[in-house]
């Protein structure tokens, strides 16, 4: 421990055995994956593994997850559902990049909360009439396209072609303004003055008086309005809201609350409250990432639009259908095993299940001076407990190192949080393990308090 921590503490084999959990991924960043979920592999995939991805039995077996799926969280009918290889993080930028979201508000704190507000302030409104679903970037002799979850991350719906070089040389007067780089010229005759041409509509060539007041000769001309420039109604249209649910624990009231006609993002990652329905019905967009509540591998997610923003969002719709179409058929198997057994789950005991875990910790940290106990507010719809820690960052990053590198929990600290440590209180997860942690980081905090305490250093 001291190589890794550099801190004094036990080695590895002095830690009691009473200590040590059976199950190591028990953080918030690690979901345990039962045993159940690889042996659907070798029943199901069996069947379905090696095949085309346009076989018949293999399409027959995504409609019937997602039906499954829909099913599951509530999912009203006129909503569009789609499972999809890639993460919320990722999505967050594209869905900012919406025309609609332009000064979305972010509630929560904590790390994805502080990823949709830098998605939010960088994102730029995308262009309706490009090619959804690619990013492409032209070169000299080349282009490239990037398809699915790789391209998300920026701006793959409505990436903006500039305009290329001057297609032609026409004559510029002494007096006509400079005209920008990029602009395309008219060649014409000696004599003529050079017109730029302004992507857009086809324009009638037959001549035509000129519209509006008359122009100062040799004036500039007047800007081109902009490409994403939008029609301002008389009615100041309501903020955009996105609240992510275990990070805001006012979540439910916020989506609720909104103003009649403000768009409406939930990222529900984290919640069971999914289960009910709340958050997705309530929505345009809702995000979640299943793999803590159902038990899965990290990096599927299930996205949901409602009928408006499906219509508003064309580029985000295509998008999202691409990395849908990435989705192996291996991790649906073992997602669909972890639909239908959450389905077949008695929904009140597992609901109690959580909210023991989440009070074990909860007791445990109220009689702990390094540490705060979590507020009770969320109550038994989290899936992982939050504890803010009084050691400096560079402690818990270590101690977390630790962990890992002895395999003896996985997942508990985020270098976006340094300050705290994150519990699951997953289903898959025995109330003996969390138990188990919770003396272990008793037993190694003690050791390391001589190392943090001025009034001990030095002897």
């Amino acid at each position: 421990m001291t190589a890794v921590l550099g801190l004094p503490g036990p080695a590895l084999h002095e830690i009691p055995e009473a200590f040590v959990p059976e199950e190591p991924r028990l953080g918030g960043a690690a979901v345990p994956v039962p045993p159940a979920r690889l042996a659907a592999l070798s029943s199901t995939g069996t069947v379905l593994l090696g095949r085309r991805p346009d076989d018949i039995h293999l399409r027959e077996f995504r409609a019937s997850v997602l039906a499954e799926t829909r099913a599951l969280f509530r999912v009203p009918d006129d909503h569009t559902l789609t499972i999809v290889a890639a993460r919320p993080a990722e999505l967050c930028h594209l869905t900012a990049a919406q025309p609609w979201a332009t000064g979305l508000k972010v509630t929560g704190t904590g790390p994805r909360a502080t990823a949709w507000r830098s998605a939010a302030a960088t994102a730029e409104p995308t262009d309706p009439t490009a090619a959804p679903g690619a990013r492409e970037t032209t070169g000299p002799a080349t282009a490239t396209v990037e398809h699915g979850a790789a391209a998300l991350s920026a701006t793959t719906t409505g990436a903006r072609e500039a305009p290329g070089p001057a297609t032609g040389t026409g004559t510029r007067g002494a007096t006509a303004p400079a005209i920008p780089a990029g602009a395309w010229e008219t060649p014409g005759p000696a004599t003529a003055t050079d017109t730029r041409v302004v992507p857009g509509p086809v324009m009638a060539t037959t001549p035509q008086e000129p519209a509006g007041p008359a122009t100062t000769p040799g004036a500039p001309d007047p800007p081109a309005p902009s490409a994403h420039a939008t029609t301002t109604d008389a009615r100041r249209t309501p903020t955009p809201l996105a609240v992510v649910a275990d990070e805001d624990p006012a979540w439910r009231e916020r989506l609720e609350a909104a103003p009649g006609g403000a768009w409406r993002v939930a990222e529900l990652t984290g919640t069971a409250e999914v289960l009910t329905g709340r958050g997705v019905r309530d929505a345009d967009v809702a995000f979640l990432c299943p793999s803590g509540l159902l038990g899965v591998g990290v990096g599927l997610t299930v996205a949901v639009l409602s009928p408006r923003a499906a219509s508003a969002s064309p580029g985000l719709t295509r998008a999202l259908d691409v990395a849908g179409a990435a989705v192996g058929t291996g991790d649906l198997v073992m997602f669909a095993h972890a639909v239908r057994d959450m389905a077949e789950s008695d929904a009140v005991r597992t609901a109690a299940g959580r909210e023991a875990r989440r009070a074990l910790v909860a007791d445990w940290a109220a009689t702990r001076d390094w540490v705060t106990a979590p507020t009770a507010g969320a109550g038994g719809d989290t899936l992982t407990v939050r504890l803010v820690t009084a050691l400096p960052p560079g402690t818990v990053a270590g101690l977390g190192r630790f962990l890992e590198t002895a395999h003896l929990a996985y997942g508990l600290t985020d270098p976006a949080d340094p300050r705290a440590l994150r519990i699951g209180l997953y289903d898959s997860l025995r109330t003996a393990d969390i138990a188990r942690l919770l003396g272990l980081l008793d037993y190694l905090v003690a050791r390391m308090t001589p190392a943090t305490d001025p009034d001990q250093e030095g002897r």
